[in-house]
């Protein structure tokens, strides 16, 4: 790891953007795996929980901190859905 490595990742641990949640005003897809050692699942849930239902989130089995890569295809059919019906609800 670079030191500019280390200095996002302390950033990182360093930074709470938890009051800038109602800055956003889209809607939201967070796509976590259950075994995930990095970011707990309560990170997600209190993302949910504070975005004023624009927030889905979909919990992968058997998958840690990127599911995109253990279980592409089950993320590729979320992602897709979440496509989809946003797609479908802004006609």
């Amino acid at each position: 790891m670079n030191s500019l490595q280390r200095n996002y990742l302390d950033y990182l641990l360093q930074k709470d953007v938890r009051v800038n949640l109602d800055q956003i005003e889209t809607p939201f897809l967070l796509i976590h795996g259950r075994e995930d050692k990095i970011c707990p699942l309560e990170a997600s849930s209190y993302i949910k929980e504070n975005l004023g239902g624009k927030a889905e989130v979909h919990i992968i089995e058997d998958a840690g901190h990127i599911p995109f890569f253990t279980k592409p295809q089950e993320c590729m059919e979320h992602i897709k859905t979440f496509i989809q019906k946003e797609y479908i609800h802004d006609r």
